[in-house]
């Protein structure tokens, strides 16, 4: 490729829009430096502005920084009503995340380029010096992120990655290598056929392999999928496209799962905490009537035959791909919708459902992205393995901050066996959830290869291990984390090998944050009833007293303080619940705390703790606390409440409406 132009010089070039590579972007940027994303696609935000935004976030409290900074954002697009116990959003439409992202890629100066593939990175000795673009392009930076999915630049820059899974042998892994076969379905059912007239497997199934054997590594990761948006709001709701060309024998398959299902293929359809779960699909409630649907055991959207060849796919190659995965979700929803294998009552549900008038309206309501569930993965000093995470891997010196996951992993083969019946193998998922510290080394490649570049969604990590690490939230904490090492390696004049854990995550601790644009506004500040006491002041003076005043939780504690916050939440008539967490040094951990407060007539009378832990009041030692009410109202409009925290433990009158300043309150506002 000739290069016709010289690109600017940049000191951080992060590749790939995902939202692990946006904050790493931000991060960088927020530091002062001249930062540029690329993006191969003409898709930005990955897949939580692609139909993934059913966010796995099990442990909320572990959401820090930056990273909570976006779900405050996105929370603030919606009323009160709509929010959890802890006071968030944590499940943001695609059009939302899609609106924040973008609001804080502009704000912090980041230069944007969709559809820019990098073809090559030259390299001297072990830093990478440019890049050469599909543009015609040479792009120099000082320091280079790979955020995309995939693990794009791992090839590129010559740096040791694995792809599919290890064997067993290789970190003593229970779950490692090649699954043992099992049958389709996750309950009892009938043995299925998985072969045609002539005895050739169906189609999207595998032939019987004989050598393949339990434990064995292999190159395939887990399959993919289309995350889809659809509502039953019939103001927003727009029909489902059909499939270009729909050939029903592409989905007999299908019909003998259903068949097979041993009554648990029928009607069944269920709502568990908001989702209505059943064997065609799992749809999971977001707000203003939608749902993000996932893939169900009859009617899998999960599908390990379009998967293959992806992660190796060039530009084209992948384009040519996703068509095909389109084509075949689309046919997937015109199974469920039309075929006579599928009973009436799931027929007559599904079809209230649509793609979404206000989703993706350049692709005719289809996510424009697949979920890319695992790519490549770097092959660091250290590999993070099954047995770090179920251990609960602590390293005080090497931490990022924490992660909270089930060890899960979706089918990676369907086949058939000797006797010809369809079986899958690749799935597990741990009962139980394994919190661990995020380490450095999970980003960096090799001691010895390259010193600027990290990789955010490949991480160091086995097959196994990336079952865990895999979210969404842990991959924008690794892009925090980047793109504060890359300022930092610029700033020592070193590699980012020799930039200590503990100095990063001080730096990510003191980044800079921005409120959006509805925060930007004065707030109402009311004590009392809401009615009798108001008073107005700026929301950054509220922010500015809020992290100056929380200091003085935790005195006899000053590595711990900076990090404890009060949360918010709605008021009722004669009661408020406040939630809140608090840094605990010892344990590396969070710590969540209640407290239950009724008042009347102006009038505080009960102050009830209600704390999740029993050991919260060694941390928050002091004089418990008397609460007024800071309720937060953006342009009139009744919201949250913030509390403003003040010493002494009796019940006292709220104070009068002659209040002048917060000060008065000698205390903190939730963040």
């Amino acid at each position: 490729m000739a290069i016709v132009a010289e690109a600017k010089n940049w000191d951080v070039c992060v590749y790939g829009s995902t939202p692990g590579g946006i904050i790493a972007a931000i991060s960088a940027a927020r530091l002062g430096r001249s930062v540029i994303l690329l993006e191969p696609t003409t898709h930005f935000g990955g897949t939580i502005t692609s139909g993934l935004n059913a966010t796995d976030t099990v442990a909320q409290s572990l959401i820090r920084g930056i990273v909570r900074e976006f779900f405050e954002r996105c929370t603030a697009h919606y009323s009160a009503d709509m929010t959890d116990e802890t006071g968030f959003v944590w499940r943001p439409e695609a059009r939302v995340a899609n609106v924040v992202l973008r609001d804080m890629i502009s704000e912090a100066g980041v230069t944007v380029r969709l559809d820019t593939p990098i073809l090559r990175l030259a390299q001297e000795h072990n830093r990478l010096r440019h890049a050469e673009l599909s543009s015609q392009e040479r792009l120099q930076a000082a320091h280079f992120i790979d955020a995309t999915y995939e693990g794009d630049l791992l090839p590129l820059a010559k740096v040791p990655y694995a792809v599919g899974r290890e064997s067993k042998d290789t970190y003593g892994e229970p779950w490692a290598g090649r699954g043992v076969w099992k049958r389709m379905l996750p309950w009892h059912s009938k043995p299925v056929d998985g072969l045609d007239g002539n005895g050739r497997p169906l189609p999207m199934v595998e032939a019987f392999d004989p050598n393949i054997i339990p434990g064995q590594e292999d190159s395939q990761p887990q399959s993919y999928c289309h995350r889809l948006t659809l509502t039953n709001d019939p103001n927003n709701r727009r029909e489902i496209p059909q499939p270009d060309s729909y050939d029903p024998e592409q989905f007999e398959v299908f019909r003998r799962l259903i068949s097979a299902g041993g009554g648990r293929g029928d009607s069944k359809i269920k709502k568990h905490f908001g989702t209505w779960r059943s064997g065609y699909f799992n749809l999971s409630a977001l707000p203003f009537s939608k749902y993000d649907m996932n893939s169900g055991p009859l009617v899998p959207t999960n599908s390990p035959h379009f998967t293959k060849g992806w992660i190796k796919g060039d530009a084209a190659d992948r384009k040519k791909m996703l068509h095909a995965w389109e084509q075949f979700t689309l046919g997937v929803l015109h199974f469920i919708r039309t075929d006579s294998k599928v009973a009436p009552n799931v027929q007559a549900f599904f079809n209230q459902f649509g793609f979404c008038r206000d989703e993706y309206q350049n692709n005719e309501g289809l996510p424009p992205s697949i979920y890319v569930r695992e790519g490549r993965r770097l092959l660091g000093d250290r590999v993070l393995t099954q047995n770090d995470v179920e251990a609960q891997w602590t390293d005080h010196d090497q931490t990022l901050g924490n992660a909270k996951y089930h060890l899960d992993c979706k089918p990676v083969r369907w086949s058939v066996d000797k006797s010809g019946i369809m079986v899958r193998e690749g799935m597990f998922f741990s009962e139980e959830p394994y919190q661990f510290h995020i380490p450095y080394w999970l980003i960096l490649p090799k001691s010895g290869t390259v010193e600027n570049l990290s990789a955010v969604c490949a991480p160091s990590c086995s097959h196994v291990a990336f079952g865990s690490v895999r979210m969404e939230p842990t991959f924008m904490t690794l892009g925090a984390a980047a793109g504060t090492a890359a300022c930092l390696a610029i700033t020592a004049q070193s590699g980012l090998h020799a930039i200590s854990p503990a100095t990063i995550r001080e730096t990510m601790r003191s980044l800079p944050r921005r409120l959006g644009r509805e925060r930007e506004q004065d707030y109402i500040a009311t004590t009392g009833r809401f009615e009798d006491y108001t008073f107005t002041i700026p929301a950054q003076d509220v922010a500015q007293r809020a992290d100056a005043q929380m200091l003085q939780l935790l005195p006899e504690r000053p590595e711990a303080r900076a990090d404890a916050r009060l949360n918010t939440c709605t008021a009722f008539t004669t009661h408020l619940k406040l939630t809140g967490w608090a840094a605990d040094p010892d344990a590396a951990d969070y710590m969540a705390w209640a407290l239950y407060v009724e008042y009347e007539d102006g009038r505080v009378f009960r102050i009830e703790d209600r704390r999740f832990r029993p050991d919260v009041e060694a941390a928050l030692k002091g004089p418990r606390a008397k609460y007024g009410f800071v309720t937060r109202v953006p342009l009139g409009r009744p919201s949250k409440l913030w509390v403003v925290h003040a010493t002494g433990r009796k019940s006292i009158p709220i104070p009068s409406r002659k209040l002048k300043s917060i000060e008065q309150h000698h205390g903190a506002l939730a963040s």
